[in-house]
């Protein structure tokens, strides 16, 4: 399997409100292959990783498959092929907005820190 088919099956498992230590693994090994790489698309990915980790300690299982959700379309080998436009328009947009009604405000706000850390820096 490739990282992102991974991706997309720990959310869809994740949005059941269900995760195992068969997942837990796939989840690590993905977020060490992710912060091995060097672009700032990458180091966005990890801080979602991240997020979703804390939410899974939590047993905040569907916030945590939002957070894979913003990350698993990203571009799989070749950067210049994200849809920068789809990803500000559509994908953070829905995941601000799902959030927003959960009342996820403070998380929010660190996805947008986030967003401005990795992301815009990187398409200016």
């Amino acid at each position: 399997m490739n990282t992102y088919l991974e991706l997309s099956f720990i959310r869809n498992v994740l949005s059941k409100n269900k995760f195992d230590n068969e997942l837990a693994q796939l989840l690590t090994n993905i977020q060490i292959e992710v912060a091995s790489k060097k672009h700032p698309l990458y180091g966005f990915m990890n801080e979602m990783i991240n997020l979703a980790h804390k939410e899974i300690e939590n047993k905040n299982y569907k916030l945590a498959s939002y957070d894979i959700d913003l990350i698993h379309n990203f571009p799989k080998k070749d950067i210049s092929n994200w849809n920068e436009e789809y990803f500000y328009t559509g994908e953070l947009l829905t995941y601000c907005d799902r959030l927003g009604e959960l009342g996820e405000i403070n998380k929010i706000k660190k996805v947008i820190h986030f967003t401005n850390d990795y992301l815009l820096n990187f398409c200016i």
